[in-house]
């Protein structure tokens, strides 16, 4: 959940800095033809069905930007899914090895 709010807070110092900033993110194609983007070590992808992928090696966050359906449109609120899996090393007497946990998130 660390990374979580870092991502966050990214997002929140871009939006509240007193003047706008604009600056060069570098991308590539990946073997899928979607183009990601590198900012500050984490790679931002936005595919077809308008979901946002962030990942920066330890934790991957998927987060549903979909448009708002008609009811979502008239009741001016909806359900979005957000998904963050992340890795985490666990140690046994003798070895390390890792773990994989995963934490829905569902915003109202």
């Amino acid at each position: 959940m660390i990374r979580l709010s870092l991502i966050c807070l990214t997002f929140i110092s871009l939006i509240m800095a007193n003047k706008p900033r604009s600056f060069n993110a570098p991308f590539i194609i990946n073997t899928n033809g979607s183009m990601v983007l590198n900012i500050n070590g984490y790679n931002y992808t936005l595919n077809d069905k308008l979901n946002l992928k962030v990942e920066d090696g330890i934790c991957d966050t998927d987060i549903d930007f979909s448009r708002p359906n008609e009811k979502e449109k008239k009741d001016k609120k909806g359900i979005r899914i957000m998904t963050v899996a992340c890795e985490r090393e666990t140690e046994d007497d003798d070895s390390t090895e890792s773990a994989e946990t995963m934490t829905t998130t569902v915003k109202k």
